[in-house]
């Protein structure tokens, strides 16, 4: 395709279709879809998939993968097509599940409106200029909120890609164990969802810091790990850092294994009924203010010692568990809030080997 736009709506697959590419490399072309010249395709499906086994490319992603692999066959400009050149194609999904098993040559910006991109390999979006959660035609008052889904096998780190979010950023982490170790741009200011849709929902995301995102951090279902995660990174106060909700079923993370590992700062701390806390020795919480209530479990990361209380939370505001009922290992008390000096701390005691 030539310019202008192109809109699906319904269910289509793509699978290893022939491409008449023989002035160019048809694996930097894209063997489903290649898109020439300036425009955007746009993918609303209500509640139907359109999957592409292959791979999409436009003319940008497909000289960015020329460069890269050294594969340059074509007579063309730019070693593309006939016509072809510079092209920039921005993929904009609204409704519905588009799944992308390949590794596509987009240039332009992927816009995830609404519905679900699924992501099968580490290569999916490799030339894309950025992943967008919210298209350029929403507003700050958004109605829907897009997903990025990772494909079950895929646990590639796509957050150095973010940016200029409408809507929170949301993942799909479909029971893969998922590491976001870039500096998540602060153009992406509406927070960060984690879910989990497998059956297991074992799935979690490490958040590595320093993060500049602007919002809260929300966990469905899954887990998130913040043993290593800071949010100040631009010079921020402890008052800018993000509030975390824990829904129910979901799980939040501190087991740093360092002795000097500082306790990990947020906004408001909410845990609601059958989450769970995983922490280590060194594991410490310090939010603004916590609230925890309904069905509790607390894990503990290592081999803890007889006789030692640890610290799960600390908070120089209120720590609130009334109507908890906890479910802790077998050789620890049940945690208890202490206040002294201006500081509530929630901590819990080894009391047998």
């Amino acid at each position: 395709m030539n310019g202008s736009s192109l809109t699906s709506s319904g269910p289509v697959t793509f699978s290893g279709n022939t491409l008449d590419a023989s002035d160019f490399s048809a694996s930097q072309a894209g063997a489903d879809m290649f898109l020439q010249g300036n425009g955007n395709v746009t993918f609303d499906m209500q509640n139907d998939t359109v999957t592409f086994g292959s791979s999409i490319s436009d003319e940008a992603g497909a000289i960015s993968a020329v460069l890269a692999s050294m594969v340059y066959s074509g007579n063309g400009p730019d070693g593309l097509p006939q016509g072809g050149g510079s092209g920039l194609w921005d993929l904009i999904l609204t409704n519905g599940t588009l799944v992308l098993n390949g590794n596509n040559s987009l240039g332009g910006t992927i816009q995830i409106g609404g519905g679900t991109l699924q992501l099968g390999a580490a290569n999916a979006l490799q030339y894309a200029q950025a992943i967008q959660f919210g298209t350029t035609s929403q507003t700050a008052t958004f109605t829907k909120v897009g997903v990025l889904q990772y494909a079950v096998g895929n646990s590639y780190d796509y957050s150095g890609q973010f940016s200029g979010g409408i809507t929170p950023i949301a993942i799909d982490l479909n029971d893969n164990d998922v590491t976001f170790a870039s500096n998540i741009a602060s153009s992406n200011t509406e927070g960060l969802i984690v879910q989990d849709s497998s059956t297991a929902a074992n799935g979690v995301l490490t958040l590595l810091g320093p993060q500049s995102f602007i919002g809260g951090i929300t966990v469905n279902s899954g887990g998130i790990d913040l043993s290593t995660y800071s949010f100040d990174s631009d010079g921020k106060t402890s008052a800018s850092a993000p509030d975390v909700s824990i829904d129910q079923g979901g799980t939040i993370m501190v087991q740093p294994t360092q002795s000097s590992a500082p306790a990990v700062t947020t906004g408001a701390l909410s845990l609601t009924s059958d989450s769970t806390l995983v922490v280590s020795a060194y594991g410490t919480l310090a939010p603004t203010s916590a609230t925890l209530s309904g069905d509790i479990t607390v894990t503990f990361v290592g081999t803890p010692t007889n006789g030692t209380t640890y610290t799960l939370i600390t908070s120089s505001g209120t720590i609130s568990t009334s109507g908890v009922t906890w479910t802790v290992p077998p050789q620890f008390s049940l945690p208890t809030v202490q206040a002294s000096n201006g500081t509530c701390t929630l901590t819990i005691a080894c009391t047998s080997p």
